[in-house]
């Protein structure tokens, strides 16, 4: 389904397939049809469990973006992850489901890094070892 000309909800669909490919779960439908969240995923810590949420934005002009957060010791830790397809490199109408999902597994990839090193899960990994 390589469509070029894809809008917005197509996108984040496409994105949305490459997160629950990654084991995330899709938000639900208000929040994936009226804001920018896509998914979410829930971690085991030592002070309980935490959820990251993904966001899609598209900027028609400029970039699609997916980006995530994840308050970890009070700081988003996923600040700096983020997946960008930007137009003036890649033409927007040519952007493929194919490309939007690749990027949504390479964002959870880094995501799922950054999260595993916050203090709450290398103590969680200390306490599994012990």
């Amino acid at each position: 389904m390589s469509n070029s000309n894809m809008n917005y909800q197509e996108m984040k669909q496409a994105i949305l397939r490459g997160l629950v490919h990654s084991g995330w779960m899709a938000v639900d439908e208000i929040s994936m049809n009226h804001t920018s969240a896509v998914a979410k995923k829930s971690f085991q810590t030592a002070v309980g469990e935490r959820t990251a949420i993904a966001y899609f934005t598209d900027a028609p002009e400029e970039c699609c973006k997916l980006s995530g957060e994840y308050t970890s010791e009070g700081n988003n830790v996923l600040s700096t992850t983020g997946f960008f397809v930007w137009y003036h490199q890649h033409p927007r109408s040519e952007v493929t489901t194919e490309d939007l999902f690749a990027g949504a597994v390479e964002f959870s990839k880094k995501a799922e890094v950054r999260i595993s090193d916050t203090m709450p899960m290398r103590l969680m990994r200390q306490r599994s070892a012990e």
